[in-house]
Order: C-alpha cells, then sequence, then structure tokens
C-alpha cells in the first residue's frame, strides 16, 4: 500500500509489470517539447490524471530526448536521427555515418541563426545608441 498522498505506479501497458515513471513538464523548453512532441518518439501509458507514464527501459530514451531537445534539435528532427545515437560514457554519440551528417547540418543550421541574431542585436544597439542606420539594410 502507497504511503498517505502518493499513487502507487502502474505499468505504463496494463499487465506488463515494468515500473514506470512520471514525467511532469517543468516549464523548460526540452520539456514542453517533450510533452508536446515525445508521444510520437515514445509510446507513453497515461495515469488518470494525464500524466505520461514511462515503463524503466524509455528512461533513458528519454534522457537523450531531452538533450538533443536542448542542443536545439526539433522533435522532427529527432525522430530522424534517434535510433543512431546511443550515450557513450555519459555522453550521446552518432553511431551511423548519416547521423553524424544529419548532426552536422543541424550545427550549421544553428550557427547560422546565432550569426543572424548577432547581427540583429548589433542593428538593435546601433539604435539604442543613435547611431545612423540605413532603413531596410542594417547598416
Amino acid at each position: 500500500m502507497p504511503a498517505e498522498g502518493h499513487r502507487e505506479r502502474r505499468p505504463a501497458v496494463p499487465g506488463a509489470g515494468l515500473p514506470v515513471h512520471r514525467v511532469e513538464a517543468a516549464g523548460d523548453r526540452a520539456d514542453q517539447d517533450l510533452a508536446r512532441g515525445g508521444d510520437r518518439l515514445l509510446r507513453p501509458g497515461r495515469l488518470p490524471s494525464g500524466y505520461r507514464v514511462y515503463a524503466e527501459p524509455d528512461v533513458e530514451t528519454v534522457r537523450r530526448i531531452r538533450s538533443l531537445l536542448t542542443a536545439g534539435l526539433s522533435t522532427t528532427v529527432i525522430a530522424k536521427v534517434l535510433p543512431c545515437v546511443t550515450e557513450d560514457g555519459g555522453f550521446l554519440a552518432p553511431t551511423c555515418a548519416e547521423t553524424r551528417a544529419d548532426l552536422a547540418a543541424e550545427s550549421g543550421r544553428i550557427a547560422a541563426a546565432i550569426e543572424e541574431l548577432e547581427r540583429s542585436r548589433r542593428l538593435l544597439d546601433a539604435i539604442v545608441s543613435g547611431q545612423p542606420v540605413r532603413a531596410g539594410n542594417g547598416r
């Protein structure tokens, strides 16, 4: 019998008999994205309260998904690369050549986005400081 105020954990799949884990969105981007897109990547069960529950083998997968979300990947990209990403000594490592290429492309996409944000910041800083700025082309 569970302690006062605690619910007994149930299997994610009735009759499976596996321990389960609740994953609650804590408010950060990775948890929110996992809650929205994670059902495409995993098939969690549901508690009557609506919380998703994951079987023990899914816990490591959830950790890898969270790491990839934090690295800036979309759940669409994660669904593509996840089968070829493993944990090696606490670090994620791609195991397929195509996955390395996909991750390198994502890194390039993120680098380009950072450059664009840096240009935007420089332009805004110039506007704030009263420096002359040409309308329409930045500087």
